[in-house]
């Protein structure tokens, strides 16, 4: 399952640098040690809040290279496509994330 986490990882890595569509798969969201996935709280129009239970990683420029854990931006693209959310496709703005929480955390994010 770390060999899954580390390919997610790459893949939203180049996705970012080149600018394609990442594809993932639900089984490559539960390779985390606590094998929850992530959950879409509130959806209204230009804000959504997202559950991020722990192993996973608020990511964006900032986001820690090589690093195992899922990235949380890989949920939201699987949920919001780029043609509609191009926010959430876009790097430099952090994947549309306001804040961040360390990894070992869980709760809310806002985006």
């Amino acid at each position: 399952h770390v060999a899954a986490e580390v390919d997610l990882r790459t893949k939203a890595r180049h996705a970012r640098h080149r600018s394609e569509t990442l594809t993932v798969t639900d089984s490559a969201f539960i390779c985390t040690r606590s094998g929850i996935k992530p959950s879409l709280l509130v959806d209204l129009p230009g804000m959504v809040v997202v559950h991020k239970p722990t192993d996973w990683e608020v990511d964006g420029l900032a986001a820690s290279e090589g690093c195992a854990h899922p990235p949380l931006s890989a949920f939201m693209q699987s949920i919001f496509p780029m043609e509609g959310f191009p926010l959430v496709w876009d790097a430099e703005h952090s994947f549309g994330f306001l804040h961040r929480l360390d990894i070992p955390s869980s709760g809310l994010v806002l985006a």
